[in-house]
């Protein structure tokens, strides 16, 4: 089996693009020429299941796509996704931020059927 991880950082790209026309702003306005580049890495790598961190699951920055669910059609994959924050958590009112989370792919015959979320126990 093959497992990729791969910080995909909301798919906004890195370097100068980044940075126009104002420092930071791709976090705002998203880059739609990454999500392809990162995508045809996967590929390239050939992986059975693919963790997938920082993923925009349909924000405007992302125009509305989700981005695990468009990475693992292109790839013939399933795609399990959870947003980072809770129901009850005060970034559920943040437009961008809502919409953060992180994904598993998995080649059919993998494929999870839930989130596991496993808490270090404490050294009380």
């Amino acid at each position: 089996m093959r497992l990729l991880l791969y910080n995909i950082r909301y798919a906004v790209g890195a370097g100068a693009s980044m940075h126009m026309p104002l420092p930071g702003a791709g976090y705002l306005l998203g880059n739609q020429n990454v999500l392809p580049d990162i995508t045809k890495f996967i590929k390239s790598k050939d992986p059975d299941i693919v963790g997938l961190i920082e993923v925009d699951t349909g924000s405007i920055r992302s125009r509305k796509i989700n981005q695990a669910e468009t990475i693992a059609a292109e790839l013939g994959m399933n795609s399990s996704y959870e947003i980072k924050y809770g129901a009850n958590s005060i970034n559920q009112m943040l437009p961008i931020i809502r919409k953060q989370g992180n994904a598993f792919l998995a080649a059919h015959g993998y494929m999870a059927k839930r989130f596991i979320i496993l808490i270090p126990a404490s050294n009380a």
